[in-house]
């Protein structure tokens, strides 16, 4: 086995409470109706559906948190790259509060300006976005995942899950009729 240790203990912990919090809510889920009608599954499968990823990923957190070397936890603090100073040089790079709560304040206007940019613009704004604050500094590549992050984004709600996005104001809203069009959603 490995040893518990109180740095390891601490590293699982959020994963424990995420599970702990997960199963709680799927005990709660038991009185759904998750039953198929006309060869779709019913709403109330979505939450489970949901759940279980959910679980799923706290599980395997938690068994990385308790399998990650004890070292590796040292060289986690600070990662040192190749800078643009001299050559050869190492550059600390840590994690920046500011990107943060840049990162933060891009998620928290998405619900702001759905309404008048609809669902396409903004997801894609806030997929691109959040690459770019994330530190990925190629914007070719990041805007074509960020494209086809929000098409499968869309698909996913209009085909499979049958929810009404908003489609935006004005030009917006032409544009996105215009791409459900060329998908065929209707």
């Amino acid at each position: 086995m490995f040893p518990t240790t109180p740095a390891r203990l601490r590293r699982m912990a959020p994963f424990a409470l995420t599970g702990a919090v997960g199963a709680y809510l799927w005990s709660l889920t038991g009185d759904f109706d998750t039953g198929m009608s006309a060869g779709r599954i019913g709403p109330a499968a979505w939450p489970r559906i949901v759940l279980a990823v959910m679980l799923g990923a706290a599980l395997l957190g938690l068994v990385q948190a308790a399998l990650r070397p004890a070292d590796l936890d040292r060289s986690l603090g600070v990662a040192l790259t190749s800078g643009p100073g001299s050559e050869g040089e190492n550059v600390e790079t840590r994690p920046s509060n500011l990107r943060a709560l840049a990162g933060i304040a891009l998620l928290a206007a998405f619900p702001i300006a759905v309404p008048w940019l609809g669902f396409l613009v903004t997801c894609f704004i806030l997929l691109f976005g959040q690459m770019w604050i994330g530190g990925y500094r190629k914007p070719a590549r990041a805007g074509v995942i960020a494209l086809a992050g929000t098409l499968a984004l869309f698909l996913i709600f209009q085909r499979f899950v049958y929810l009404s996005l908003p489609l935006g104001a004005g030009p917006f809203a032409e544009s996105t009729k215009l791409v459900m069009t060329l998908l065929g959603v209707r």
